[in-house]
């Protein structure tokens, strides 16, 4: 748990210092810091950090990595105690992903999909 309050930690000061507009970077910051703040139980952070992630990735129109990034909110919301908007996000990762050759975003988004 040490080293990922530590990781958490730094991928906040990089978050907190970068004065760049390099929207690369920014997703390279905001998706592995909501990972962190998921693995220790930050999960109302993790959410609005994978969010802005989501934006960023949305403006991108990079179909994979955005069904991944929705499909992860789900799982976020789902353990944040909101069932409605896990399901909304599943729902928009299967969109997004089912026209998409096969892959590991495809095949997690469709394991967590109820219809």
């Amino acid at each position: 748990m040490g080293a990922h309050l530590e990781a958490a930690k730094l991928y906040y000061s990089a978050i907190e210092y970068y004065q760049g507009s390099d929207k690369d970077r920014l997703i390279r910051f905001y998706e592995p810091y909501a990972y962190e703040c998921y693995l220790t139980n930050r999960i109302r952070e993790a959410i609005i950090y994978q969010g802005r992630a989501l934006k960023i990735l949305k403006e991108k129109d990079d179909k994979e990595k955005t069904g991944n990034c929705l499909r992860f909110l789900s799982r976020l919301w789902w353990f944040d105690g909101n069932r409605k908007n896990a399901e909304k996000y599943a729902g928009e990762a299967i969109e997004v992903l089912e026209e998409q050759p096969s892959s590991k975003a495809k095949a997690m988004a469709f394991s967590i999909w109820r219809s």
